[in-house]
Parts: structure tokens; sequence; C-alpha cells
């Protein structure tokens, strides 16, 4: 039997053996079945399975072979099979589970009572147990709290060498963890349709709907408009509810105006629609959020949003990337199945941005996100169509990071129109002088085309950024800051493996800053050898070439000889790149880095130092030193030889190139047309294992009812997504010999346009029909490849301006001190110009700032639910002087109106000053209370979750401190037959009140108690007491418990600390976090066992519960805003004479 050790109990009898090699089970909420009983190999399908509704994530774990055998005995003679020890399986544990020691501990210790029931005792270090059995004791733990621990559903199947785990969370939970990390949803269009074709348009003089927005609806009038809504079939019966208690009249007023926009179908012209994180626990808020059709209904996350949000549960569970590396499991990924069923397919977006001409001019997309066209149905140009990409889509499906990739080069790719076909007109001017350099005379086509190329690298550098804020603004990405894990791969140091955190006091793995940077030290000082054995073999090609050509200058001194040693030259380049990658590589994970961001930081600048040399060293030397140290340029000009290798490498490039995706082309033709032969495999080794099977031996393995879950399988097969980074690096190298050398070869810009507009359709195949769906995240901008695009502009600058003045013959009248001063001054003048450009062309251009200000203030007025006079406070307060002019917003007047056209009582006016006074200072002291509440923010955060605020590194901030006062009524018959002489102390713990929460206190000691003491004739024991403080406590559904033990000894025996009463409060009767004297009532233990309530005997006791600062100052806030908005309304009764 292959499904070695998944047993019936592996997930509550959801997965049981079989006599042959099928197995197939569902699994739903919590762990519980589709059906009764055990699954058998046919596999049942429930309505629930039968449904498109897909699954969104995959684990693929090896399924581990031979029969179960006791994997703590071994039978005479046998062969010892590979084992693994208990100290190490606790080192991969904790490695693998996120979160604080204790949490770590937690799960260690769930792992420990699976590792008992296997092999009949409790671990110990120097235990072992066979690989097999550990790998399914790993696997089941994993399956089983992925349900029971994280609510997700799951759907096992299995063949004869893996068992995969798919994924999906319920779409409540999906929300609760959008919640959790603040994920950001759009809005509806609606809520913001436009400031100047909606909001600012007037009707005889006067901004209707901004009147109509301002008006306040009763909870009554409310009512009304709202069945009106549901009865014409608007809004749903959610929307319907009105709680008064958590939704002020203003926001429910902003509410129906909203949904009354929503059924009207007002036009959307807003092109920057807000967004702002879900908050699940304010379900009156719903309506805010934009909905999206799927296989699961209309719902508020798109696919890349439910693959974003899985994942983050998945991780806060388990790192599923570290147990790979340990071979727990083999593989984790993203579905592109999840999207079966939906508008959106990876055959839909495939046929849209691959096959761009098959689609119609209103789908293809666009080539910026700053294009028109980027909306949803508006047609391209048909000059525009070979640039265009599906940008929202490509967000929609892949996420945010992948999609920047594609947005920045193809943004790129757009601009290189310009240069390009500038260079194809100095090329003409180049072929019609026959490529002669000007001799003692001046250049100026050149020197004018240099000028261009400096305008459009800093125009191009400036519309990115540019583009970049737009794109974090339509993708809800603005401001992004990612929380990052350990990476996978990061290890402790051998002699100190982990270590308490400085920061968050937490034991998490240690490696030495020190003994990293001598290992990076020493990766530069390899580097720097690289580089010079580069450049040696390089030189020695040159050499080659220039010992060939002096001795036999007849043959060798000719164009084709120049031409066979430049792409020698290119094809060691692209040698060197391609070996140069694997140990860089493996110099960066000798480095151990933590985070993947220090990963790819120090692996760019790795790559960077070595390409600069090893890409440009050869055109280097060509145009500077070659004539000097060899004097066998061709047609004695080193610019026509730079040009000649410039060509070469461009050719190879190219090819390399298209090569390389031929043959990834070829092999996935070869692996189709194995699926379509039951007995064909691909051709080569791959690392996944999985490579080697057919699709169609694993279809018979899982015999399958339904051909829908036939789906993933070919998924499995397909390579994992490579990354952006060799994308970036390959495309900052093509913008980096433009910067540096079109000047001498003016058809690289157009060269580079034909390349990329085939690259970007053979990545976008790539990713769609060769790939693993990537993982999906977030980011703002293209980062780092920013910055050093903006460097090498510079740089190229510096170079072309050396190739006028010291490489080409144009100003060979004057001597080398003069070419030299002609070089600085003409270099700083042109980046003096480009600084110029640049500040013609700010980062953030006006428009932008505003429309940020403008969202924000949409979150704020509608997710955040401030009120007009609140986010305004901090202005009137200011403008606020004591005059007659100050407005009152309810009703749009001000006093001097009324004084005008009103006759006002002396009695009446004097009132209305008193209230304005009021005013005012409400208005003063709400700015200070919530400037308050904003710096609380920047340390804390209330998890509604828990109850408690928490600091931004995670701990919780409950803290209980309580006193014993005093016993009183002591007198039950039970506690009186234990005798005079009875001995007795109080014990107080706090304890969870959901059944298997866990411990509330989990940093310490739970329990603490009082001194001893005996009950006197009255029943009256004053103690007087204080215990605590219990913290961190990191829950409010919490309880303490005040247990009266008996201490008296029996004997020379220890006391039996037996519970004779006890008495308990629950943590939310302190919620307001002061300090309260409380008399709690005992229940008596009866001889029976049996708990009575003690009519006599209370415990005095004061006790103070602190868990945020964050909720007083609220509470503050509403409180002001409730007193403001009485004033207000009091002012408007007196202004309409009421």
């Amino acid at each position: 039997d292959r499904f070695d050790h998944v047993s019936s109990n592996t997930m509550n009898g959801t997965f049981s053996q079989n006599s042959s090699n099928n197995a197939s089970s569902n699994i739903n909420k919590s762990g519980s079945n589709d059906s009764s009983g055990n699954t058998q190999s046919s596999g049942l399908t429930s309505a629930y399975e039968a449904s498109i509704d897909k699954f969104d994530y995959l684990i693929v774990f090896p399924l581990t072979e031979g029969p179960y055998l006791d994997p703590t005995r071994f039978e005479a003679g046998e062969e010892r099979a590979p084992r693994i020890a208990w100290k190490k399986v606790v080192q991969i544990w904790k490695k693998a589970v996120p979160g604080t020691d204790e949490d770590k501990a937690a799960a260690v210790a769930e792992l420990a009572k699976i590792w008992k029931n296997r092999t009949g005792s409790e671990p110990k270090d120097h235990d072992a147990m066979r690989m097999n059995a550990w790998l399914t004791i790993a696997r089941e733990t994993i399956i089983e709290q992925l349900t029971s621990k994280c609510g997700l559903q799951l759907k096992l199947s299995a063949n004869s060498s893996h068992i995969f785990c798919r994924i999906r969370a319920p779409i409540k939970l999906l929300e609760v963890q959008a919640d959790k990390d603040n994920y950001p949803l759009q809005f509806r269009g609606e809520i913001d349709p436009g400031s100047e074709e909606f909001w600012n348009v007037e009707v005889n003089g006067v901004a209707v709907e901004i009147e109509e927005e301002k008006k306040l609806l009763s909870i009554e009038e409310a009512n009304v408009v709202l069945e009106k809504l549901y009865r014409a079939g608007k809004i749903s019966p959610n929307e319907l509810v009105i709680n008064p208690t958590v939704e002020s009249v203003v926001s429910l007023s902003r509410r129906v105006h909203a949904l009354e926009r929503i059924a009207d179908g007002v036009p959307v012209s807003n092109k920057f629609i807000a967004f702002a994180p879900f908050p699940s626990a304010k379900p009156h808020l719903r309506y805010l959020f934009q909905t999206y059709p799927s296989v699961r209904g209309h719902t508020l996350f798109r696919s890349k949003d439910r693959l974003l949000l899985t994942k983050a549960i998945i991780d806060g569970l388990f790192d599923v990337d570290v147990l790979a590396t340990f071979g727990v499991a083999e593989s984790i990924m993203a579905l592109h199945d999840a999207n079966r069923g939906e508008k959106l397919t990876v055959d839909s977006l495939s046929k849209r941005w691959v096959y761009f001409w098959l689609a119609s001019s209103k789908e293809v997309g666009c080539p910026t996100v700053t294009s028109d066209a980027y909306d949803e149905h508006v047609e391209l140009a048909w000059f525009q169509r070979p640039f265009a990409q599906p940008l929202a889509e490509i967000r929609e499906y892949f996420g945010e990071k992948v999609a920047i990739y594609f947005a920045w080069f193809g943004h790129f790719t757009y601009f290189l129109v310009i240069p390009a076909l500038f260079g194809v007109i100095i090329e003409i001017v180049f072929a019609a002088r026959g490529y002669v350099n000007t001799v003692n005379n001046l250049d100026w086509p050149t020197y004018v085309y240099e000028v261009g190329i400096v305008t459009w690298a800093a125009v191009y550098q400036r519309c990115w950024m540019r583009e970049c804020k737009v794109v974090a603004l339509k993708w809800g990405t603005h401001g992004f800051e990612s929380e990052e894990k350990d990476r996978p791969q990061f290890q402790g140091d051998p002699q100190r493996p982990v270590a308490r955190s400085t920061i968050t006091n937490r034991t998490e793995t240690y490696f030495p800053a020190r003994k990293r940077t001598l290992l990076t030290v020493s990766s530069y000082i390899s580097i720097v050898l690289l580089i010079i054995a580069v450049l040696a073999v390089q030189g020695s090609v040159i050499y080659l070439q220039y010992v060939l050509i002096k001795k036999d200058a007849v043959m060798f001194d000719q164009q084709w000889f120049y031409w066979v040693v430049s792409l020698f030259i290119a094809f060691t380049i692209q040698m060197f790149s391609l070996l140069y990658k694997q140990v860089a590589t493996q110099m960066n994970n000798n480095e151990n880095y933590r985070t993947e961001t220090e990963y790819e930081d120090s692996f760019v600048t790795k790559i960077l130092v070595f390409e600069i040399f090893n890409c440009f060293g050869a055109c280097f030397f060509t145009a500077f030193f070659k004539e000097w140290v060899f004097d066998t340029c061709y047609s004695n000009s080193c610019v026509a030889d730079l040009r000649i290798l410039l060509y070469a490498i461009i050719i190879v490039r190219v090819a390399k190139t298209s090569v390389l995706l031929a043959i990834t082309y070829v092999r996935e033709l070869w692996r189709r047309s194995g699926e379509k032969n039951d007995g064909a495999t691909t051709s080569g080794s791959s690392r996944n294992p999985l490579q080697n099977r057919s699709r169609t031996d694993e279809v018979q393995s899982l015999n399958y009812d339904a051909e829908d879950d036939l789906q993933f399988i070919s998924e499995v097969h397909r390579e994992p997504y490579a990354g952006t980074f060799h994308d970036f690096a390959d495309a900052y190298n093509q913008f980096s010999y433009i910067c540096l050398f079109s000047v001498v070869m003016p058809l690289l810009a157009i060269i580079s346009l034909g390349e990329n507009l085939l690259k970007v359709r053979l990545d976008a195949f790539k990713l769609c029909s060769l790939s693993r769906r990537p993982h999906v995240e977030q980011a703002e901008d293209a980062g780092y490849w920013t910055e050093i695009t903006g460097l090498m502009q510079y740089l190229g600058i510096y170079m072309s301006m050396a190739i006028f003045t010291i490489a080409e013959s144009s100003l060979d009248q004057y001597s080398s001190l003069i070419r030299v001063i002609i070089f600085l001054t003409t270099s700083q003048l042109l980046v003096f110009y480009s600084m110029w450009v640049e500040s013609h062309y700010p980062e953030t251009p006006s428009y932008i700032r505003d429309v940020i200000a403008r969202n924000k203030y949409i979150e704020e007025k509608f997710a955040k639910e401030y009120e007009d006079q609140d986010m305004n406070a901090a202005g009137d307060a200011n403008r606020i002087k004591g005059n007659l002019d100050d407005t009152i917003d309810v009703d749009a007047l001000n006093l001097y109106d009324l004084r005008k056209g009103v006759t006002v009582s002396e009695e009446t006016y004097a009132q209305m000053e008193k209230l304005e006074s009021a005013r005012r200072d409400l208005l003063r002291e709400l700015k200070l209370v919530k400037d308050n509440l904003q710096e609380i923010y920047k340390t804390e955060r209330f998890n509604e979750t828990t109850g408690v605020g928490e600091t931004k590194h995670g701990l919780s901030l409950g803290r209980l401190n309580l006193k014993v006062v005093e016993l009183q009524g002591m007198l039950d018959e039970e506690l009186l037959a234990l005798g005079p002489s009875a001995l007795f102390k109080i014990r107080v713990s706090v304890k969870a009140t959901k059944p298997g929460a866990p411990n509330p206190v989990p940093n310490a000691p739970t329990l603490q108690d009082t001194t001893l003491f005996s009950l006197s004739p009255e029943g009256t024991v004053a103690i007087n007491q204080s215990l605590g403080p219990f913290a961190p406590v990191k829950t409010i559904d919490a309880e303490i418990v005040f247990d009266i033990l008996n201490m008296t000894p029996i004997g020379q025996e220890k006391p039996t600390e037996a519970s004779v009463a006890f008495a308990s409060l629950p943590l939310r009767d302190l919620e307001d976090q002061n300090q309260h004297d409380k008399i709690l009532p005992f229940k008596v233990r009866q001889v029976s066992g049996l708990l009575k309530l003690s009519k006599l005997a209370r415990l005095y006791c004061s006790l103070t519960f602190q868990y945020s600062k964050v909720i007083p100052v609220r509470n503050k806030v509403y409180l002001l805003q409730d007193r403001l908005q009485g004033i207000e309304r009091e002012l408007a009764r007196l202004k309409a004479g009421k």
C-alpha cells in the first residue's frame, strides 16, 4: 500500500487507506467532510464540490512509500532507514512557524503529541524517527491545522508518489484577513463620482449634489428611503439595517445618499477612485466597496486579492517555503485554475496580451497606465496596438509586483520610439557620408543627437516617476510598506543559532552582522578577481587580433576579421554573464541575508559591479585605449571598431534571447505532445520530480470522475516563475547601452525597440502558458531599478562626451589638454541641462497631489467616518477669532447673514454668542484630542478581534492589577466544617472564556496566591494584598478567577490545595480602564462536589484593567463630536427662530 501513514485519523476520517494507489477526499471548514464516513478512491462529489467554485492554492507533499512500520523498532539485520532526530525536528518546526516564542512553543507541543502517539513516549532531543514517518507526521499536522486553526477548505488528492492539497478560503475568512492586514480595497465609483463632472455642477448657481450630500436624515427618513430602494431591487436586505449605536446620523445620511447615487447609476468620471482598508467589524460600511463577479458570486475580492489573502492566511500558520527547503513539502503554488469559470482567465488574458492582433481595439489594453485607453471600453489608436498591454488585467490576475514590471517595460518600450526615429535619421546621415568620421571639424548632427538623447533620458525618467504615482493611486498601493518575513534559506549561526531581539524581545534566528561583513568582503574580493579574469580574457582576444594583423595584415586587417573578433567577445560577454549569475547567487546565499529585500539589493549590487566591467569593459577599451595600445582599429578608427563591437553584442544578445525562448517553447510543445500519448513523458531532467510523469499517467492514478478536477495537474508540471529580477536586469543593460553608446551606434534604439516588442509578447507567453502562476505580491513602484536608471542617465553623458572629445577625430586639431577641458565643460553643461529639463517635469505634478489629498479626504470621510467639522477642525480653530463671520455647517448660513435679514432679540443673540463660544472651545479641544489620537496611533494599533491594543510589533498591551481587600460572610457550613485551624489562601488566575482558546497571559505567571489565612468566628478576613501585574493580557475575552484553596496539611503530607470556593469576574466588566471596587459572591463546593451560590460569602477587591490608550481617547472624540452636534443643532434652531 503506497498510502504509508495516511491513516483514517489524519483528519477525523477524511483520508482513508486504500488498497489501490488512488484517493480523493474533500474537506470543508474546520476539516469537516462533505460526506459521512471515509472517502473512497472513486471520489465522492458533494453538491458543493461539483460546483465551479475552484481552489486557489496547491501544496504538493511527497507521498511516503512502503508499509507502515513502527518507526522506533528495527528487526535483526534490517537495513537502517534514514532517520531524523527530534532536536532537528524542533529546529525545522520553529523556523517554519511564524509568530512569538509562545506560538512556536505551542506548535512544537502539538507536534510532540503526535510524535508521542506514534512512538509511545515523550520526545527527547536524542530521539530519532524514520524520515518517512516524520514526513507523514508533518503532513498530517499541517493539513489538520490548516482546517482546524485557519478554517481553510481543502481537497486532497493523491497518486503513487504525491499528495495534492488544494486550498481555498471562505469569503468571510478572506474579509477577516483583509481587515487584519489593513488590506486596501477599492471604493465604488459612485462614492466619489468626480469633482468637476459631478460635485461641482451648478444649477442656478447652486451645486445641487453638494447640497444634497449635506442633508442630514433622521432614522425615520433614512428608513423610508432605504425601504424604497429595497422594494425597487436596488439594495440588498443587509443594507436595510440601521444600528444607531454604531452608525451616527451623519454616517447614516452619507450611506443613504451614496446608495441613492448607486441606485441611480450616476456617471463616474473619476479615474482615481479611492482605496481604504476593509473594516470587517463595521458591516454598515460594506456598501462603500466595489464588488466583482466571480465563481463565488459577487464578492469584494478580485482573484489576485483572494490569492494574496489566502497565502497570508497560510503564512500565518506555516511558512511552506521553509518546509520545502527541508523536504517536508515539495512546493506551494497559486493556481491558474482558480480563475476558471470567471470573466478573466489565463486564456482570455493570453488572447489579449500574447496574441494582441486577435483582440479588438477596446480589449487590447494600452501602452501606459496614464493612457486614456487604460479605462475600459476606450478604443486604442491603431499605431499604438503593438505597444499595448492589458495592464489592468495583468494586475488583476498576477498582482502588482508582476504588473509593475510590465508597466515599466512597456513604458520604456513606448518611449524608445523617439530615440529610434531620431536614430534612423542620424544613421541615414552617417550612411550618406560613408560612415567616415569627421576630421578636424565639428560633427554637428551627432552633437544634436546627443542633446536629444540627454533630453529623452531626462524626460523618460521623470515621466516614469509620474507613471509610478499614477500606478500607485490606480492600484491602491500608494504609501504601501511591506513587513518582510525571514527568507526560508536564512540560517542561524552554528555557534549561536538563536538570540533575543532587542526590538521585539522575541527569540529569533540570529546571524552576526560581523560574520556577514567578512563574507561580503570575501565575496567582493572574489568578484574583483573574476573581473580581472574577464578583462584578461577579453584583452587576450584583442591582443591575439593585434598579433594576427601584424603577422598578416593583408589577410586579417579586413572587416570580416573584426566582425569575428567582435562576435567572439560578444559571446564571451553573454557566457560570463550566465556563469556569473550562478556564482553571484552562491556568494549571496553564503552571506545569509535575513529578508528578501536585503538579499535582492545585495544581489543587484553584485550583478551591476560585474556587468559594468563585463558588458562595457571591451567597449571602453576599444573606444579609448585600443588605438593607443595596439594601433589595430578598423580603418584607423576605433569608433568604427566600437560600432562593429556594439552590433555584435546586440546580435548575440538577441540571438541568446531567441534561442532560450525557442527552447522553452519546444519543451512545452514536447510536453503537450506527451499528454496526447499515454506513455509519453517530458524530455530532459528537471528539478521538479513531477516533470517526469505525463499528465495522462497522473489522471489514471488519480482516477477522477469529474474532468474539471484534472486541470490543476498540468500546472504542477510547469516550471516555477523565476521572478522579474533578470527581466529588469536585461532591460537595464539595454537602457545602459543606449545612454552610453547610442552616439556611436544610433540604431541601438530601434534595434532595442524591435527586441522589446518581441520580448514583451514572449515573456507574456511564458508567464501565461509555460510558468506556474506566481504568488501575488504588492509593490508601489519599480524600487531600486528606478534609482539606478537615473544614475546611468548621467553616466551616459560623461561617456558620450568622452567619445566625442577623446575617441573621435573631429577635435584632432586641439591638444590633449584642450580636449580634456572641452570634455569637462561640455559634460557639466549637459548635466546641468538634464537637471534643468527634470525641473520642468516634477516627480509629483499638482494634479497628482490633489488626487492624493482628495482620496485621503474621501477615506477619512466615509471609511473612518470623520465628520466634516472634524477634518477641518484645525482650520476652523485657526480661523475663528471671535467675530460673527463663522459659518455653521448645518444650514450654510452665518450669524452676519442673520443680523442683516432677521431681527434677533438681545437675549437670543447673547445665547447664540454663548453657543458660538462653546463651539469654538469644543473645536479647539477636539483638535487637541485628535492630535493626541494620531500620536497614539503611531505606537499602538487596536486589535478588534482580541479587543486589546498592540504595539506595532504585535506585543499586547493588556495589563491587570488587583488588590484583594477582605473576605466577609465566610460562614457557610461547608467552610466551617473544615475546623477553626484550617488554613486557606486565595489563588488568582486569568483564564480564557472560550473553549480551546489559548492562554490569555502567555508570557507571565498566570497564577498568583495570597498569604495563608484562617477563618475568624465572624467569617471575616482582612487580607489587603496586591497581586499582579498580569501582563501582557492578549484578549479581553477572559475572566479573573479567585479560588479559595484548602492549605491545611494532612499529617506529614503536603496540603491537597483543593478548591473549596471560587468567584469570577469577566474582564469586560473592567473595559472602561478605570479602577473598580467590586464585591464578588462566592460559589461554595459542597461535600457532594456540586457548587452552590453562597448567600453570605463575599470578596471585596479593587481591580484595574488597562489594555489600550486608543479607546479612551477615541471615546472622548466621539463624546466631543456628540456635544458639538448638539450645539450646532441648537444654533440652527435659534437661527430659524424656533
